[in-house]
């Protein structure tokens, strides 16, 4: 169980980790094509540097100029993104902002294309140097179609920092979508909690963050929790999939998932697991 304050706006805190900025969205260079997977994507990054960081930049394999929307930016400040064909990645950009050290910056994108976006890097920059930044895990997912949402989120840890994931899928009523996460090529990374939730509309991009939508564990969070894949370690390169425990189209409503399924964990198809007990975290969400 994790330990926690909570304020009175209902977020939680802790000096040691804060979200940076109340964040903004912006419209990308580039409005995605259509294709057959639509989601909405959203990473906490850690800064574990020795000082405060102005931007922080995403590497995505491939080029995914084409498929980013909208981008979501808790520096406040523009976003860029950057096809090098060298490097066969996209580089997303998002600055503006004054990182301190052990803070989170929140960043994300909706984007529509054949396949989900894979994060192969994460850098922190000041303005003169640039620092390798914990990569995080990447969720994906085959849900095609529309009618309805899958939110997924998961808490990662590495290296003593944490790092979080979201990803919001549209899919076809009555189907089963397929969830993946990847961790690429990051060193094995550790996954204290992962949730998710079914919503008749679309979450905002800008509500997917610790302090809109709390993740499985923490007070307020709307996440099922998944217990059967808490404690998961991902390997270098490594990723398990699972078919999230979807109701009936009958009893399709967020509430009826809840009550109805609350106790079940989806279907691992491949799992790998750490023996230990996960590290205890506590967030804030602070406005410059």
């Amino acid at each position: 169980m994790k330990m926690f304050k909570l304020l009175s706006s209902g977020r939680l805190t802790v000096p040691a980790v804060a979200l940076v900025g109340a964040g903004m969205l912006v419209s990308g260079a580039h409005i995605g094509r259509a294709g057959t997977v639509t989601g909405e994507y959203v990473f906490g990054i850690q800064n574990l540097t020795s000082g405060p960081q102005t931007s922080v930049s995403l590497a995505l394999s491939g080029d995914q100029t084409a498929n980013l929307g909208t981008y979501y930016n808790s520096l406040g400040g523009t976003t860029s993104a950057t096809y090098n064909s060298l490097a066969n990645a996209t580089y997303v950009t998002f600055g503006g902002g004054n990182v301190s050290q052990n803070s989170l910056a929140s960043i994300g994108f909706s984007w529509t294309g054949s396949a989900g976006p894979m994060a192969d890097g994460a850098y922190w920059s000041n303005g003169t140097n640039t620092t390798t930044a914990e990569i995080p895990i990447s969720i994906t997912s085959n849900a095609t179609g529309s009618g309805e949402y899958a939110v997924v989120a998961l808490e990662s840890t590495q290296t003593g920092g944490a790092d979080y994931s979201y990803a919001e899928f549209s899919f076809t009523p009555g189907t089963d979508p397929t969830i993946t996460v990847t961790n690429d090529p990051a060193g094995p990374e550790l996954i204290p909690d992962i949730g998710y939730f079914i919503s008749p509309t679309q979450i905002p991009l800008d509500n997917l963050n610790f302090g809109s939508e709390p993740p499985a564990g923490f007070p307020g969070s709307p996440f099922i929790p998944l217990p059967s894949l808490d404690g998961t370690t991902l390997q270098n390169g490594n990723s398990d999939s699972f078919l999230l425990p979807l109701p009936t189209p009958a009893s399709g409503n967020l509430a009826a998932l809840g009550l109805g399924l609350l106790g079940l964990g989806p279907l691992a198809l491949r799992r790998r697991t750490l023996k230990c007990s996960p590290k205890r975290y506590e967030f804030s969400s602070v406005a410059r």
